[in-house]
This record gives C-alpha cells, structure tokens and sequence, in this order.
C-alpha cells in the first residue's frame, strides 16, 4: 500500500513538474512580441540587404504563431527564441552585407567599364574590316553592337542605382552585365579576364 502510494504520489509530481516546466503562452507572446519589435527596427533600406534573412525571421515567427494554435507551447517557445535571436543579429548582418558589397561594387565598378571598351574597340575594329576573321559573320559583329548597346545602358542603370543607395540592385544587375561581358568578349575572340 505504502509502495503504490509513493509510486502514485512519484507520478503525480513528475506530471505537475512537466506542467510547471512547460512554458506558458505568454512567455510565447513576449519573445513573439520581441522578435517583431528586433524586426521592425531593421528600416525598409536595410531591409535590401537582408532579405532572405528576414524572410526566415517571420517564417520563424509564423512558425511559433500555428504552434501556440495548436498548443505546442514549447516548440512554439523555441521557434520565438530563434526568430528574436535572428532578429536581433539583423543589424550586425546588415553591416557586414554593406562591407560585402561594397567591396563588389568597387570591382565592378573598377573593371566593367574597362570590359566595355575592350568589346566595343573590338566591334568596331571588326566593323571596319573588309575581310572578317574565320568564324565570324556580319550578323555577328551586328549583334555584338547590339548586344553592347544593351550592357551598356544596363551599366549605367547599375551606376545610378549605387549613386541612389541602391547598392543590392546595382550589384546584382552589374554581376549580370559583367557576365553577358564576357560571353560578348569570347564570341568576339578577345581575352576575358
């Protein structure tokens, strides 16, 4: 009798304890509210150089949202955790995706240009001649010209984008141009570097 009463009154208090431990919805809430809030303060221009990031956050925030819906307090626990440490290192992160591209930009900016003419003395060399190399018709000096045209005016979208702050923009649209560059600088035969 002594035997099943402690038995009963062991369970009993291993039962109450994981009732105790088990995280309430309103500890939930407030890492919820915390993440939104380390969210919300990241501003909409730093936004650009974080999104994926921020897209993880409130992946993670909705996360814990359907868990405390479905009475997961603790999974739902965790996952506001996550999302308002993550949230938190958003500043940090945006830093050090600043520095990042800035470092791109500058070698972009450094070496497209320089790509750009080497292709258009090209075109034009090959557009004076009488008799073109083997392998390369008229057609194709032609749509080497148009093709210039393009990446050309796409450099200077790029260039206006990084002087109107839009750094993530102009990179990725001056990596796209810097790598039609030097398909164009193959077809034409010239050293792409």
């Amino acid at each position: 009798m002594l035997k099943s009463s402690i038995v009963s009154l062991a369970a009993c208090l291993a039962g109450l304890s994981a009732v105790a431990c088990m995280p309430d919805q309103r500890a939930v809430e407030r890492e919820l509210t915390a993440a939104q809030d380390a969210l919300l303060s990241v501003d909409l221009e730093s936004r650009e150089y974080v999104t994926v990031e921020v897209r993880a956050i409130q992946e993670s925030i909705d996360s814990a949202t359907a868990r405390i819906e479905r009475g997961q307090h603790r999974e739902a626990l965790a996952a506001a955790r996550e999302a308002r440490t993550r949230a938190s290192d958003l500043p940090n992160t945006v830093v050090e995706r600043k520095a990042e591209l800035d470092t791109v930009w500058t070698a972009l900016r450094d070496s497209l240009p320089l790509m750009l003419q080497q292709i258009e003395a090209q075109v034009n060399r090959l557009s004076a001649t009488r008799q073109l190399p083997a392998g390369v018709s008229t057609a194709q000096v032609a749509d080497a010209k148009a093709t210039l045209q393009a990446l050309t005016g796409e450099w200077a979208e790029a260039v206006r984008e990084s002087e109107g702050g839009k750094l993530p923009k102009a990179v990725n649209k001056a990596q796209s141009v810097r790598a039609r560059a030097i398909e164009l600088m193959q077809s034409l035969g010239l050293n792409a570097t």
